[in-house]
C-alpha cells in the first residue's frame, strides 16, 4: 500500500470513528440477525471473529464490514450518555502493498498521530495466534471531552491487512482489556 492509500485508509478509520459517534448520538443501532439465537461468532466469506455473550451485531456503518456493540453497558459518563455510546468493535479491510509489515504499521501509527490531535500510543505488542500473527496497538485519546481507548488488531495476510478495531471507555478498559484481546486473537481470516 503506499503512502496515499494508507493515509485515505487511516482517514476512513477516522471518519469511521466520528461516524459511529453520530450513529449512537442521533440514530438507534438496528440489530443484524435473530436476538433470540445467540451465536458465538460473527462470520462471512473473508473472515470469523469471537461474538461474546451479551455483544450483538449491528448494521455496519461507513466502510466497515462488521460491527458489534455491549448490548447492556451501564455508562456512567454523562457526555458519553448524552451520545448513547456503547462500547463496540468493528472490521476494516484494507489492501496491503509495504514493503515490510513495520513500514505498514509506522504509517498507521503516523497517521493516528496526524489524525488525533493527543493521541498517545500507549502499548504495542506482537502475538502469534493459531490464525497467525497479529499486531496490537493500544492508543487513547479524547473527543468531545470524552476520554476514549482504542485497541487496534493489525492482521495481515497476502495483500489484505485487515483491522479490527475495539472502542471504549477510559472508565471501561479493565473491563474489556481482556476480552478484546481474546477478540483479536479469534480473528479468523478465510
Amino acid at each position: 500500500m503506499n503512502k496515499k492509500t494508507l493515509i485515505i485508509a487511516i482517514g476512513l478509520i477516522i471518519i469511521l470513528a466520528g461516524l459511529v459517534l453520530i450513529y449512537f448520538f442521533a440514530l438507534k443501532p438496528s440489530i443484524v440477525g435473530n436476538t433470540e439465537t445467540q451465536k458465538d461468532i460473527v462470520e462471512n466469506e473473508f473472515f470469523s471473529v469471537k461474538l461474546p455473550e451479551g455483544w450483538i451485531e449491528i448494521d455496519p456503518v461507513f466502510e466497515s464490514s462488521v460491527m458489534v456493540i455491549k448490548q447492556e453497558e451501564q455508562i456512567n459518563n454523562a457526555k458519553a450518555q448524552e451520545i448513547n455510546f456503547r462500547s463496540y468493535y468493528s472490521v476494516l479491510q484494507g489492501a496491503y502493498d509495504k514493503e515490510s509489515e513495520q513500514d505498514y504499521l509506522s504509517e498507521v501509527k503516523n497517521s493516528l498521530k496526524q489524525s488525533f490531535t493527543g493521541i498517545i500510543v500507549s502499548n504495542e505488542e506482537v502475538r502469534e495466534t493459531e490464525n497467525g500473527k497479529i499486531y496490537l496497538i493500544e492508543s487513547k485519546f479524547n473527543q468531545q471531552d470524552i476520554d476514549f481507548r482504542v485497541l487496534l488488531s493489525v492482521s495481515i495476510k497476502d495483500q489484505n491487512a485487515w483491522i479490527v478495531s475495539f472502542n471504549t471507555l477510559e472508565e471501561k478498559w479493565e473491563e474489556y482489556k481482556n476480552l478484546f484481546y481474546q477478540i483479536a486473537e479469534s480473528f479468523k481470516i478465510k
